[in-house]
């Protein structure tokens, strides 16, 4: 395995972009207003047609987004998750594990049939989102690199699972929480 930061001298970054534009998939993306060193920082998600309604189950292999999933009401449909994946507690005890973000069990998940898998370009192996697309109709890509990101990653999650029922509506909710959170914490920093 290379380093963390690059392979064969291209960033990481690039190759996920890379990734997600081989193939028949579409590739649907968030800008968001800053990044890793002023860059943009985009969030990606490469998909198969999907048609509504159908049945949806969830894979989360990115800690933050379980919790995530949880608080947009889409707990009950998340079939899968890391063993890093522990909140909300009562939320979790009752869906599997699938291993941990770098070493995810490919052949439990596959048997747990999941609609959607939901990776992280700094928590999860570019292999293991590349494997899930043979069997995954919709691998949802993402990579918020600071706060002001966050707003997007809720935005790309409540966009992926808008037909179910009050997701978008919470989504709502946490985004405006989110953003008056981020302007006092603003206004704190910038003192006086």
């Amino acid at each position: 395995s290379k380093g963390a930061a690059s392979r064969q001298g291209k960033p990481i970054i690039q190759e996920w972009q890379a990734g997600v534009h081989m193939g028949q998939e579409k590739c649907c993306f968030l800008t968001s207003r800053s990044g890793l060193r002023g860059r943009p920082a985009r969030v990606y998600g490469f998909t198969r047609s999907m048609r509504w309604p159908m049945t949806v189950r969830i894979a989360s292999l990115v800690p933050s987004i379980t919790e995530l999933l949880f608080a947009l009401g889409l707990g009950p449909w998340v079939v899968a998750r890391t063993g890093y994946c522990t909140q909300p507690i009562d939320g979790v005890k009752a869906v599997p594990k699938v291993g941990g973000t770098k070493d995810v069990n490919l052949a439990k998940l596959r048997r747990l049939a999941p609609t959607h898998a939901i990776v992280n370009v700094d928590e999860n192996r570019m292999e293991a989102a590349e494997a899930l697309r043979a069997f995954v109709p919709q691998v949802i890509v993402t990579h918020p690199c600071g706060p002001e990101d966050v707003n997007g990653l809720i935005a790309q999650i409540a966009e992926a699972f808008a037909p179910m029922p009050g997701a978008a509506e919470r989504a709502d909710r946490l985004r405006a929480e989110l953003q008056a959170e981020l302007v006092a914490t603003q206004a704190d920093a910038a003192g006086p």
